[in-house]
């Protein structure tokens, strides 16, 4: 009788093992994690008779000799353990030795850094790998520990394949551990599966589609894949079998998202671009014009357009949806005018764009396509959705056809799109700025060179409404040619000798570093915007995206000029900008003013037309409070539709009307806590003596004060209870001439005003006003 060895969880291979059986039976090997033993015997007609027995013994037994009786298996048992015991010692010191050796290794283990198209050139080898994420599969599950039955030895074991698992039972290629015969397919088992997603790699900035790389990425790696970004990937290459060609596949073991920098800014280049800044924010054209003056030397003219361009490359981001603040780009003209080197110069200066032909294109291969193979259906990003946070350049856009063109609409409007096709569903992100170009409809020259009619201007309307920016480039007149052929002829010269300087590389870092600027619109930059978008929808202009295309216009240009907050002055340049391109379309507007010259301009009106009436001034508060109640834009401007604050503490935009006012030679400050203010016929010279040097006012006031005083007295002592504010007593009117009940410390502490009141005066205005007397 021979003890063989059987799982109870593994019945599947009792058939073929005993399949095998003949009168010669041989003696199993037996594990200490099988607790059921199976003792069986063969008679002499051939017959299998099996019994089984239970061991209560959990530890291995290795010897070759059957086991009869329970006192023989605890017996061999201590001698196993006497012989563990004396080789303890030694074993620990092999694996002290083994675990030192493995450490030196993996301190010798250099990962080296290689571009997508060197990796699937490689055979074999742990490298690290950085590119753009273009494609993806579906998620599926592949074997990473598998149950082997060996049909010589009859014996099962199990393997691990980690960190590289395998993908079907055919790939798995181990023999047995006894006989060293390699086991077959059909004896193999998976019993332990990983999550994995094929993606594809391609180097940032290629044109070449062919070269992608196939990663495999394993459970938790699949979660969230930002498609279309970079990414740095460490894994190991493995050649794969697919019918009967070999391929490279890079078995990711970590995976790291990067952000869209090529150029990484070190301390210095941000002093440097910091100090670019303070120097020429103060020269002519600002430190914009110098930005545009720094714009591909090797390219004469043109400066609107490379202004625009770059509030185009500076408003890229990862905002999609309402938060997109990116800025669209059509440059249209006859052939020869440079649209398709600002182009590719305008997707050079963000890491990440990518160029494409729309003559060689499709509106799928822009967007997203999803290609069946062998074993996989891939999901494919196209040309604008891998220029992630970037610019794509679309050169010929007009060649597109409108089913085309239709596939750009979500992209542009939405900076993404729904994409389902073959059982793959998703919403890919695009946010992607588009910079296209395009000839007229005659390709040769306008119909009017003076005029452009939208007509002219080829694809579908709702696609043209798209673009924040429509550039139109005109032939040259004789003139103008000349003086290009100039310019070009010097550049060219300059070229030659090595002596055009490039400043490619300072623009994409400042850029970079100013995309980092979140600059807020300012509620006067605000208003003006909005009263500027009224002008320009008047003329027939766009549509309401206009009004969101200078939002977007004002706060890059507060990026070009590194700012937080987009203030008047950005508002000014942005709609000044935008105006110069409506110029093409001969639709320029008169700009319209900002918020606080309106309510300035309306501040004066009031002043001036109140000016016998409130003959004691009137508070800047209740200047404030006149002004909202007779413009509900300015009653926004101020909050007073909310309930805001006019006090001059507690409103900013309250302080700059009183400060505008106080600069009007009419408007006189006649009282400090709180600013009183009056409007006087007479111009003087300084506010300082105005309340003494016409004095041939004073009587013709005092007359008007008194007609007005008893029947404006309650209204008055309510709107000038100054002493109230300032914690002293009520003073009591009874005629124009009217005294305290408590006569004054001193001339100096008080004054004696038009209109029957006594002031408080400061140590400054009784000097002055005692020179005044005195000269």
């Amino acid at each position: 009788m021979h003890l063989l060895k059987l799982s109870t969880k593994k019945p599947d291979g009792w058939k073929k093992f005993t399949s095998g059986f003949s009168n010669d039976l041989k003696l199993q090997k037996l594990d200490s994690k099988y607790h059921t033993w199976l003792i069986a015997t063969i008679n002499e007609n051939g017959d299998l008779i099996r019994s089984i027995a239970r061991s209560t013994n959990n530890n291995n037994n290795n010897n070759n000799t059957p086991i009869g009786s329970e006192q023989q298996q605890q017996q061999q048992q201590k001698e196993q353990g006497e012989q563990k015991k004396n080789s303890h010692s030694d074993v620990n010191d092999e694996s002290d030795d083994t675990k030192n050796t493995t450490t030196n290794q993996k301190e010798k283990i250099i990962i080296e850094k290689v571009s997508v198209s060197q990796a699937i050139r490689r055979n074999s080898g742990r490298i690290q790998v950085t590119g753009t994420i273009t494609g993806k599969t579906k998620l599926s599950k592949i074997i990473s520990k598998a149950q082997l039955y060996c049909d010589k030895c009859s014996d099962y074991f199990e393997c691990n394949f980690n960190p590289i698992p395998v993908e079907h039972v055919k790939s798995i290629k181990e023999k047995c551990d006894i006989c060293e015969r390699l086991v077959k397919s059909y004896n193999i088992k998976p019993l332990d599966h990983k999550n994995a997603i094929i993606i594809e790699l391609q180097d940032t900035n290629s044109f070449d589609e062919l070269d992608r790389l196939p990663v495999y990425l394993f459970d938790k790696d699949t979660v969230d894949i930002k498609m279309g970004e970079n990414a740095e990937v460490v894994g190991e290459i493995k050649i794969v079998e697919n019918n009967f060609k070999y391929f490279p596949y890079l078995y990711c073991e970590s995976i790291r998202y990067l952000n869209k920098e090529s150029f990484e800014l070190t301390d210095e280049d941000k002093q440097k671009i910091i100090q670019f800044n303070e120097t020429y924010k103060n020269a002519e054209g600002g430190v914009i014009r110098a930005l545009v003056e720094r714009f591909d030397l090797s390219i004469v003219g043109c400066e609107v357009e490379k202004e625009g361009i770059l509030y185009c490359d500076v408003n890229t981001s990862t905002k999609i949806a309402d938060k997109s603040e990116h800025i669209d780009i059509l440059l249209i003209g006859p052939p020869g005018l440079a649209k398709t080197t600002l182009m590719e110069r305008g997707t050079d200066l963000i890491p990440g764009s990518n160029k494409v032909g729309g003559q060689y294109a499709t509106g799928k291969s822009f967007t997203a396509i999803v290609e069946k193979t062998d074993n996989n259906t891939v999901l494919r990003l196209g040309s604008i959705p891998r220029s992630y946070d970037a610019v794509c350049g679309i050169n010929e856009l007009a060649k597109l056809n409108n089913h085309d063109l239709d596939k750009l609409y979500d992209v542009m409007s939405k900076r993404s799109f729904d994409f389902e096709k073959l059982g793959i569903k998703a919403n890919i992100k695009t946010p992607t700025a588009i910079i296209a170009t395009a000839n007229p409809t005659n390709s040769d020259n306008w119909l009017n060179n003076e005029k452009v009619d939208f007509n002219e201007i080829p694809g579908l309307a709702p696609l043209k409404d798209r673009f924040g920016l429509i550039f139109i480039l005109r032939k040259r007149n004789q003139k103008q040619n000349d003086e290009f052929a100039d310019k070009w002829s010097e550049v060219e010269a300059m070229k030659e000798r090595g002596e055009l300087p490039d400043y490619t590389e300072f623009l994409t870092k400042y850029i970079q570093y100013a995309k980092m600027f979140e600059p807020v619109l300012s509620d006067e930059a605000r208003f003006m915007l909005k009263e500027f978008y009224k002008n320009v929808n008047a003329t027939g202009f766009g549509s309401p995206r206009v009004q969101k295309t200078l939002n977007n216009l004002a706060r890059a240009v507060a990026r070009l000029r590194l700012k937080k907050v987009v203030d008047e002055e950005d508002a000014k340049k942005a709609r000044e900008f935008y105006n110069l391109m409506l110029t093409n379309f001969q639709k320029s507007v008169v700009y319209s003013e900002s918020a606080k010259d309106l309510a300035y301009k309306k501040g004066v009106e009031i002043l001036e037309r109140n000016k016998n009436l409130n003959v004691n001034g009137i508070t800047v508060e209740d200047l404030v409070e006149l002004i909202c109640k007779e413009n509900k834009q300015l009653a926004i401007y101020f909050g007073y539709d909310k309930e805001k604050s006019l006090k001059i503490k507690d409103n900013r935009k309250t302080q700059d009307v009183r400060n505008l006012l106080l600069n009007n030679s009419h408007v006189k400050k006649i009282s400090e806590k709180p600013t009183v203010l009056k409007w006087f016929d007479t111009i003087t010279s300084s506010p300082s003596t105005t309340d003494t040097a016409d004095q041939s006012d004073l009587s013709d006031i005092s007359d008007i004060c008194d007609k007005k005083i008893d029947a404006d007295q309650e209204k008055n002592n309510k709107k000038n209870n100054f002493f109230n504010e300032n914690g002293s007593e009520n003073l009591s009117h009874t005629s124009h001439t009217s005294f305290s009940n408590e006569e004054p410390e001193s001339d100096k502490g008080m004054q004696l005003k038009p209109g029957g009141r006594i002031y408080k005066v400061t140590d400054e205005w009784y000097d002055e006003l005692n020179n005044g007397d005195s000269n």
